[in-house]
């Protein structure tokens, strides 16, 4: 396992982000768009051997940070894999002692099963499904939590990239849907836990949010879709860019700072249903 550690002189009280997912399409722009801000990025991905074109994207982090004046390690890690996840963990406390805010972007998202339904899935499919959206997710939480905790900046944030589909009816998700209704769940029964749990390990709450994109106009979703037709459905006429989505976050974890276990949609409008039912034809 590859670990990284700051280089020599660094102030460990500069603020920093540990980030999931962070080789994807939306997972890069919360990066980028953190890193614009000045802050320290700790990203954390699958083996950069092992998905095509991430080692690009990785790279082009890097040289993000640099011309940004900012830090970025990048850690090897899987979700579905819990003692990767404790071994990171434990990395990233020995190197930084503290993170005050983590992103969840990494997951499994739905394309096997919109070709063939829940009822073409199978347990294997579920099975992996609620290890990589859910269960790897609250684990990475739940031992990140006391490294937020300790942090010394006034805000502390924990954020989950969920989805609309967690919340309505899609056809052919069911799967996945109850995946992101799961994390959804969580961000909202745990909320008081967590304040409580930051005001007594660090004087200051840790806020929870769920971040809910629509459709999103990002690498991962080039699967053939009319995104045109889709866009003009929606109540703004747009999809989300990722950097909609990070900028999104950005708002929950820097200026939404009176709010806590919150769902917040990024999806134009696509989850309103703006016929009424004898409209609809």
């Amino acid at each position: 396992m590859n670990t990284p550690n700051p280089p020599a002189g660094y102030d460990l009280s500069r603020e920093r982000i540990a980030i999931t997912g962070a080789l994807g399409g939306i997972g890069s722009a919360i990066a980028q768009f953190y890193m614009d801000k000045g802050l320290d990025a700790v990203l954390l991905d699958c083996d950069v051997t092992r998905i095509k074109g991430t080692d690009d994207t990785l790279t082009s982090l890097m040289e993000f940070a640099k011309q940004h004046s900012v830090h970025a390690w990048y850690y090897s890690m899987d979700l579905r894999e819990p003692k990767r996840i404790s071994a990171v963990v434990k990395n990233i406390a020995e190197a930084f002692g503290s993170v005050p805010h983590l992103i969840n972007v990494a997951g499994k998202p739905d394309w096997q099963e919109v070709k063939g339904g829940f009822l073409s899935s199978d347990y294997r499919y579920m099975r992996e499904m609620f290890a990589t959206n859910v269960l790897g997710p609250l684990q990475f939480i739940r031992e990140m939590a006391p490294l937020i905790a300790q942090d010394s900046h006034q805000l502390k944030t924990i954020i989950v990239i969920s989805s609309i589909s967690g919340i309505q009816c899609w056809m052919n998700q069911g799967g996945y849907g109850a995946s992101k209704g799961a994390l959804n769940g969580f961000i909202l029964a745990s909320a008081g836990e967590f304040a409580d749990y930051g005001d007594k390990n660090g004087g200051v709450p840790i806020r929870t949010f769920a971040v809910l994109p629509g459709t999103v106009r990002a690498p991962a979703s080039a699967d053939g879709r009319n995104y045109e037709k889709m866009a003009a459905e929606t109540a703004t006429g747009r999809l989300a860019s990722p950097r909609d989505v990070a900028s999104t976050c950005y708002a929950c974890s820097h200026y939404l700072v009176n709010s806590t276990g919150l769902l917040v949609l990024v999806d134009g409008g696509q989850s309103i249903q703006r016929k009424r039912p004898d409209e609809i034809k």
